[in-house]
């Protein structure tokens, strides 16, 4: 890759050039999460929505599909599932479609619509992200698009970008800007020093509504994992699906 960058919200997102490039979805808490659990319970496509009415006219079109996401941190009413990654972990999801809307992390995907290429990482499967783009991406310049919480900067989505950018410094790719190199260094820091109820807003908000399981989920570091889940757009059929970064 010739450049390796990292955009702080979707809003950044909306406004850059990113025809030519790959772009890295991060919604830790936790729309990138889910998808990595979704996937890892069997589910065969997530189908990202940016808003609740499109994503329930779109359950009319699939039927057979489970109509999933949150607004306020909730599923809202007549939806199958919410965005809880624990949830989804805990799921019999083998070969089922899943249409997702959630109030950041899909709306980060929207913002990305242009890229040649749109991956979705977290924790859990940053380190094979990174495989995974060392491999595809050859010349193109590489976004790391944190999705932030109500178009805000958020700190754990940096701070994952951090691992992901850290994992490819290891491949051999230095073109780091500033920003990226700055995500770098805080990815050393351990991360409960960095992403707590003090200094992450969305974390405490999440705890506050019952979902301490998916805060545990959401931070806890993916490389011992051995299933290379890599979730990928596919822009003709509107879907993300696994790819093996192996």
């Amino acid at each position: 890759m010739d450049k390796l960058d990292v955009l702080a919200t979707a809003r950044d997102g909306s406004g850059a050039d990113l025809s030519g490039s790959a772009v890295v979805i991060i919604d830790v808490l936790r729309a990138t999460t889910s998808m990595y659990y979704i996937f890892h319970a069997g589910g065969r496509a997530v189908y990202p929505v940016a808003e609740v009415e499109a994503a329930r006219e779109k359950k009319k079109l699939m039927p057979e599909a489970l109509l999933c996401g949150e607004r306020g941190g909730v599923a809202p009413p007549g939806f199958d599932m919410g965005n809880s990654p624990e949830a989804f972990r805990d799921a019999d999801l083998s070969g089922r479609e899943i249409i997702l809307t959630t109030t950041n992390g899909t709306q980060a995907v929207a913002s990305a619509r242009n890229a040649d290429m749109i991956i979705a990482a977290s924790f859990c499967n940053a380190a094979s992200v990174a495989a995974y783009l060392h491999k595809k991406t050859k010349e193109m310049p590489v976004y790391l698009l944190c999705s932030g919480t109500a178009g805000a900067f958020s700190l754990e989505d940096f701070y994952c970008a951090g691992i992901v950018a850290s994992h490819l410094l290891a491949f051999g790719h230095t073109a780091l800007t500033d920003f990226a190199w700055a995500a770098v260094k805080l990815s050393t820091i351990p991360v409960d020093d960095v992403v707590n109820e003090v200094t992450c807003k969305h974390l405490g908000f999440l705890l506050r509504k019952g979902f301490a399981g998916d805060v545990k989920l959401s931070l806890s570091r993916g490389e011992d994992r051995d299933d290379l889940i890599v979730p990928v757009y596919d822009s003709g059929a509107g879907c993300f699906c696994p790819d093996n970064a192996g």
